[in-house]
């Protein structure tokens, strides 16, 4: 897939996450995705469903995140998951063309 490569030429990754919690930075994809756009120094950002209550919040510092149920609450979020996915991605693009 050459992601690294296509990572190090974006100006934006945007990952996700069902559940975001300390096991996501852990062997996870969206672990892999943000350390990869990290290290190339590119600007990432996560859509998730939700973020646990109890995840270290340290992992989340110099990332935008976008979580479903905070803004579109957990109704909508489980009945209109696509809707929601593409309005949070409005919203990201949005906050990080500024």
């Amino acid at each position: 897939m050459d992601l690294a490569d296509h990572i190090a030429e974006a100006d934006l990754v945007i990952t996700g996450e069902g559940l975001l919690d300390d096991q996501s930075f852990h062997g996870k994809v969206v672990g892999g995705v943000v350390a990869m756009a990290r290290r190339a120094g590119v600007r990432v950002a996560v859509v998730c469903g939700a973020i646990d209550d109890d995840i270290d919040r340290t992992q989340l510092e110099g990332l935008e995140v976008v979580s479903l149920v905070e803004h579109f609450g957990e109704e909508r979020s489980w009945n209109e998951p696509h809707g929601c996915v593409e309005a949070a991605t409005r919203h990201l693009l949005g906050l990080l063309s500024r």
